[in-house]
């Protein structure tokens, strides 16, 4: 009987331990903020030959887009890329047979209002039964006709492309016998006599250049191994052309056109081809500039307003985005004109994944 108490008594006790056990509620975990890996670099300055080492293009000084101003089947094609035309040659024609016919008949309206307006004259002459009005009447259909013959033998003429200028072949858009839209591009003339340099120049440049102020630059891959310059006898001498009255909204870069004064001997220059150009000098003569703050190209976006901005990693490892004005872009690089200053940090990749407040632990960037 006692065995049974006890029994009974440590059930009890037991059950009660664990009612206890079951109401008590978990502490709360607290949440642990998680931080983002990112590459992240010190801002500096890059040596003025690199900073002022620009990219350009070389393209022809007169180009054209051949085009029809008129539509129809192209029967007479003679536009292989490379070929040299001189100014004036026809390089592609049309099936003209349906605007011979419309000429035929804008010719015969014309011919029938001219006679027209002469019997009805020569009626109102004679004081027979023929208003003045009827005179202005046909005077006005044979204006009419005028015109529409004017339109019939343009548009005959229009069946043809000649050559504006001397120049070669350099693009070729459609293929032979076939169907054009009036203004359709169907081939790319250049005068390749005259060569010009495209490069987008920041504004701190822009504000020092002078007409015809003189730069060199030189072919890609065609650098010496020594201080990466270009090799002997590879320079392109350039001449400032014009640049443009306002910057690119996005890059805040004005386009400069520079003219090849010189190429070297054995230097196939071609519309196309990628050179870095470096301006000789300032607009008083002296060194290019200064030394200039670039980031990594990926380290820039922009945003919804399409304002380019950097993301600055602060002392308690957050990040904060902060608008910047750019500059040239110098190979993976871009130059800060303003928004940056050396010694801080920014976040050199990856910055479509971050946010305002948000904590990041550095890789290393480059």
């Amino acid at each position: 009987m006692r065995i049974q108490k006890s029994v009974f008594a440590l059930t009890t006790a037991l059950l009660c331990l664990s009612l206890a056990a079951c109401s008590e509620r978990p502490a709360p975990v607290a949440a642990v903020e998680a931080t983002r890996p990112a590459p992240i670099l010190t801002v500096g300055r890059r040596t003025a030959d690199e900073a002022l080492r620009l990219p350009g293009r070389v393209r022809a000084a007169r180009r054209a887009e051949l085009s029809f101003d008129v539509p129809g089947f192209v029967d007479s094609f003679s536009l292989e890329e490379g070929r040299r035309v001189k100014a004036g040659e026809v390089v592609a024609r049309l099936d003209d047979r349906i605007y011979r016919s419309r000429l035929d008949a804008a010719r015969a309206e014309f011919e029938r209002a001219r006679n027209d307006l002469a019997r009805y004259q020569r009626l109102w002459e004679s004081e027979q039964a023929v208003a003045r009005a009827e005179v202005d009447d046909r005077r006005a259909r044979l204006e009419a006709a005028r015109t529409s013959l004017a339109a019939a033998e343009r548009d005959l003429a229009d069946t043809a492309i000649k050559a504006p200028f001397e120049g070669v072949i350099t693009r070729r858009r459609i293929e032979p016998f076939t169907n054009v839209q009036a203004k359709q591009p169907i081939a790319e003339l250049q005068d390749l006599r005259a060569l010009e340099v495209v490069v987008n120049v920041p504004e701190r440049l822009v504000r020092r250049m002078r007409p015809q102020q003189a730069a060199v630059a030189f072919l890609e891959g065609e650098r010496s191994v020594e201080g990466d310059r270009a090799a002997p006898g590879q320079v392109l001498r350039l001449e400032l052309q014009s640049f443009a009255a306002e910057a690119d909204a996005l890059t805040q870069t004005y386009a400069v056109v520079l003219a090849v004064r010189s190429v070297p001997a054995g230097v196939n220059l071609l519309p196309g081809m990628a050179v870095s150009l470096e301006p000789a000098a300032d607009a008083g003569g002296a060194p290019a500039a200064d030394a200039a703050i670039t980031v990594p190209l990926a380290a820039v976006a922009a945003d919804a307003h399409g304002r380019p901005g950097v993301w600055v990693v602060g002392d308690d490892g957050r990040v904060a985005r902060r608008p910047v004005r750019t500059g040239a872009i110098v190979g993976a690089d871009i130059v800060v004109e303003s928004g940056l200053a050396p010694g801080e940090r920014v976040v050199a990749a990856g910055v479509g994944a971050l946010r305002e407040g948000m904590r990041v632990r550095a890789l290393e960037a480059r």
